[in-house]
């Protein structure tokens, strides 16, 4: 953990320190069966969160926007400070993580490979067509804690 040193010698943390514990707080309120992974990436001003499974990137950034202080503009290459807040600890960019665990990844190919005719494409056209289809699942699909993923013959969830 980094600390700064106070004037009178009590250690502190940083801000994003303070952010990162905020945030694991949040997520622990807000996903309390999913293990996230909250770290402080060296240079300080960033934070990577990591899950496997679970809710969607975009579930989670609606929990996570507030402690972000802005964005990059790509097209004016600069940082642009449109979401300063004084009254929270913030970072300058959040990078979020969601992993597919390998039993979530075995059993959505299963899934897609019997839905769909491959009849007419050569192997490596398969498995692009089955890794697009997965993926497009999952980052579509949020998984509550021990589910799997989507039954595509019945609409719903299946435990693994």
């Amino acid at each position: 953990m980094t600390v700064l040193l106070g004037s009178i010698g009590a250690a502190r943390k940083t801000e994003s320190a303070d952010a990162g514990a905020e945030i694991r707080k949040v997520l622990k309120i807000a996903f309390p069966k999913i293990k996230f992974s909250v770290r402080k990436r060296s240079g300080g001003n960033s934070i990577n969160i990591d899950w496997e499974n679970g809710p969607t990137v975009r579930e989670v950034q609606a929990y996570t926007k507030d402690f972000e202080m802005g964005s990059f503009d790509g097209m004016n290459d600069m940082y642009t400070y449109d979401n300063r807040n004084k009254n929270i600890p913030q970072v300058k960019y959040l990078f979020l993580n969601r992993f597919m665990s390998k039993k979530l990844a075995q059993f959505l190919k299963a899934e897609i490979t019997k839905g769909f005719n491959f009849d007419n494409m050569k192997e490596w056209e398969k498995e692009v067509a089955i890794e697009r289809e997965m993926y497009k699942d999952f980052n579509s699909t949020s998984l509550p804690a021990g589910l799997a993923g989507i039954n595509r013959k019945r609409i719903g969830f299946v435990k693994l």
